[in-house]
């Protein structure tokens, strides 16, 4: 009938949530990747040592920071010519270039409601360079550094048929001596 008969009350050990707490906490400062824990409002709840040493960053200035911002302060998107995947690329103070990539996982409550995400980061820069290393040993001329066959047909592969396009072609006479000999 609408009426109230009565409360009904839940009683925990808060011992157990404390301890695994702490627990959780000693496992995400002890990963050996850099990781940030944001707030479903996109703020910046926990960074772990290794995201302070790898990104420079300090503790009390990235806490409480809006992540997004962060990210688009820090990094430039770019997109492999290989296999098009998308990673994330940043300079350090010293000049040196790194890639990351980012997994984002979202960080659901007992009830599935967002609470929040982990963005995981890892070091792929030794992978990269090899990579464009490799796709420009494959598309360039090794004594010109000019594109070569395959570059050009890569090229001509990716224009609209639509498109009008000019070829200009040169042809040097005995240029075959002058290349093998110096």
């Amino acid at each position: 009938n609408g009426e109230i008969l009565g409360t009904v009350g839940f009683g925990h050990d808060l011992t157990n949530l404390l301890n695994l707490d702490m627990e959780l906490n000693l496992f995400i400062e002890y990963m050996p990747f850099p990781l940030a824990i944001c707030h479903e409002d996109d703020q910046i709840r926990q960074v772990n040592t290794r995201f302070l040493e790898f990104f420079r960053e300090e503790r009390e200035k990235i806490t409480g920071t809006c992540f997004s911002q962060w990210q688009e302060r820090t990094f430039h998107v770019e997109t492999s010519p290989v296999n098009g995947e998308q990673y994330l690329r940043f300079v350090q103070d010293d000049g040196k270039m790194h890639y990351v990539s980012m997994t984002k996982k979202s960080i659901l409550n007992i009830f599935d409601k967002k609470v929040g995400d982990v963005n995981i980061f890892r070091d792929i820069t030794a992978e990269k360079e090899l990579e464009i290393r490799i796709w420009r040993d494959a598309n360039t001329d090794s004594l010109t550094g000019l594109a070569n066959r395959h570059a050009f047909d890569s090229f001509v592969k990716k224009i609209p048929e639509d498109a009008i396009i000019h070829l200009f072609y040169i042809d040097l006479d005995e240029f075959k001596a002058v290349n093998d000999r110096w």
